[in-house]
């Protein structure tokens, strides 16, 4: 609002060249500024959902309503796993959307000079990369890869931090949601590597001090001030334009953002390239040890006070740590429900 204020009556242009600008008969600026701020705002949308799709590995007790057998089921575990999948889900979604966004919705009745424009107009481009990247972080959440799901989650935050706009304000608005989703990718991260363990206690044992030492809570602050400028965003028009001008375009040439796109599409032909080798190669060894490291940390959960208080109160027991031989029982069928994986993991186990 501030800066708003600043630049409202300064003619300053965010842009390399105004040699870089070509016009397009496709839209008038006002048709093409609704088309904008519909996407804007699904995409809002579409990260609240994200985030909410984390709800069930911070609340276990939401696992328990759909189980039939709760003396053997560790909420925590399945909660984790469920919001891995309904995260991956929601992001693919989403990236599926902003692809045909980009070469459908926008102007259906010239799907060929619409293609044509799309690729040679530096917004759309950078539209069509933060579509694979979007995509290609829920195909890696699905595969449980927090890694490679971070890093996507990064190239999308960089091509809002490098994307082509009409205005200065427009400009800081982008940055500061490609600024707040790298760092909710960051702390969400930081959650994940901890099987949201802080989350958990958060949950089990509210307080401002165990909220201040989850990284979800910075997470949920990041991602929910990225949908909310998104949410409400509108569009503007450059100093001496009109709503009824013809919308113009912005070629790649001397503008920063094509590196970018360039980057975040390497990125995520990458990431894919990597997921199939891992799938094309014997690889069953090396999914299992996945699997077995996995529910290996997340058997860590049996020792925090967050899920003594869950134990109690599932389980009716006064003890936070069941004999050995029983947590091996239950270790090795806790994976055979959350994976489905019908390998024998009874040598690890024992090893554990």
């Amino acid at each position: 609002l501030v800066m708003k204020i600043l630049v409202e009556d300064t003619p300053l242009d965010t842009l390399c060249s105004r040699d870089i600008r070509f016009t397009t008969t496709l839209w008038r600026n006002e048709k093409y500024a609704r088309r904008s701020e519909e996407v804007h705002f699904a995409l809002g949308i579409f990260i609240i959902l994200s985030l909410a799709s984390w709800t069930p590995a911070v609340v276990p007790e939401l696992v328990l309503l759909f189980s039939t057998d709760k003396k053997k089921i560790r909420p925590a575990a399945v909660g984790l796993r469920t919001a891995q999948k309904l995260v991956g889900i929601v992001q693919i979604i989403t990236g599926v959307y902003l692809f045909v966004w980009v070469l459908f919705l926008l102007r259906p009745a010239q799907l060929k000079e619409l293609r044509r424009f799309a690729w040679r107009d530096l917004v759309q481009r950078q539209h069509l990369a933060l579509a694979a990247n979007l995509a290609v972080a829920g195909i890696c959440e699905l595969d449980a890869n927090i890694a490679l799901a971070f890093i996507n989650t990064v190239c999308s935050g960089l091509i809002f931090l490098s994307h082509p706009q009409r205005t200065l304000f427009l400009s800081a608005q982008h940055f500061v949601i490609g600024s707040s989703l790298i760092f909710g990718a960051a702390f969400l991260a930081a959650e994940k590597l901890n099987n949201f363990s802080s989350a958990l206690q958060a949950w089990s044992q509210p307080s401002v001090v165990t909220a201040i030492r989850s990284p979800l809570v910075y997470a949920a602050i990041s991602f929910g001030l990225a949908a909310s400028i998104l949410i409400h965003f509108q569009e503007e028009y450059p100093r001496g334009t009109l709503p009824t001008d013809l919308h113009f375009g912005t070629k790649a040439k001397c503008h920063h953002g094509k590196f970018t796109a360039l980057f975040a599409f390497f990125v995520a032909f990458m990431t894919i390239f990597f997921l199939i080798l891992r799938r094309l190669l014997p690889s069953d060894i090396q999914r299992v040890e996945h699997f077995q490291n996995t529910t290996h940390i997340q058997s860590s959960f049996h020792d925090s006070s967050a899920v003594c208080l869950l134990r109690r109160r599932y389980h009716a027991s006064s003890m936070c740590e069941p004999d050995a031989q029983n947590e091996e029982e239950e270790y090795v069928e806790d994976v055979e429900e959350i994976d489905g994986v019908t390998v024998n993991y009874q040598q690890k186990t024992t090893h554990s």
